[in-house]
């Protein structure tokens, strides 16, 4: 199954342990694909009645955007071309993120039974505070710390409705030094702002309420002090 998460910038070797009944999946960043349980689509028929989950690779590049779709048809028709339905995925990360799918094409009405599982987002690196789905806050999601994934459940039937899942998360990645540079620039603008507002201040209390601003006389050229 999808049990583990891990991001690969170079190539590598990996030594998994699997079994005869047993296939490795790989997901590369930037990809999204629907998977619906074998046991219970072994037929197309039985296929039209299953709900879909989906796995969202995320980008390694932050802020890059993640995609893919779903085309499902009548599997019978050979006019396939026109009588089809397609959704598309895309899913974006940088702190928080968000992920969608959105139909593009919809001429093939889709069974009662089959709906919109779960969606499970690799590569998510911070336990989310608030997750929502078409702007509702859910409460039932999970995050897998070790696996850096986030698992949101839907139960939203396939069809035109377009689906938004939103979430944000506590994962800051600053670095030490980036954030030691926000402080001392914030420093530095909250000084600089507290020497001006103290130095119009000291005008304004200079020009109207100070008690030591008088007038001064200047004597007349040519006059002379009275007696």
């Amino acid at each position: 199954g999808h049990k583990s998460y891990n991001n690969f910038t170079t190539g590598a070797w990996l030594s998994l342990n699997v079994t005869l009944e047993t296939v490795p999946l790989f997901l590369r960043g930037g990809s999204i694909i629907p998977i619906q349980q074998t046991s219970n689509s072994l037929t197309t028929k039985d296929a039209k009645l299953t709900n879909l989950n989906v796995l969202v690779g995320l980008a390694n590049n932050t802020g890059a955007t993640s995609s893919g779709f779903f085309y499902l048809d009548d599997g019978e028709s050979t006019n396939f071309h026109q009588k089809h339905s397609r959704w598309n995925f895309h899913a974006n990360y940088s702190g928080s993120g968000y992920f969608e799918i959105v139909c593009s094409f919809y001429n093939f009405t889709v069974p009662e039974q089959m709906e919109w599982g779960n969606v499970t987002i690799y590569g998510v690196l911070g336990p989310s505070t608030v997750v929502q789905v078409n702007g509702k806050s859910v409460k039932n999601y999970v995050y897998d710390a070790d696996h850096h994934s986030l698992t949101v459940p839907l139960g939203i039937k396939l069809g035109k409705r377009a689906i938004q899942v939103k979430w944000n998360t506590n994962y800051d990645d600053q670095t030490g030094f980036q954030k030691f540079c926000i402080v001392i620039l914030g420093l530095g603008i909250g000084l600089s702002l507290l020497t001006i507002t103290t130095f119009v201040l000291f005008l304004i209390w200079r020009r109207f309420f100070s008690p030591y601003v008088q007038s001064i006389p200047f004597p007349i050229e040519g006059g002379s002090d009275p007696m």
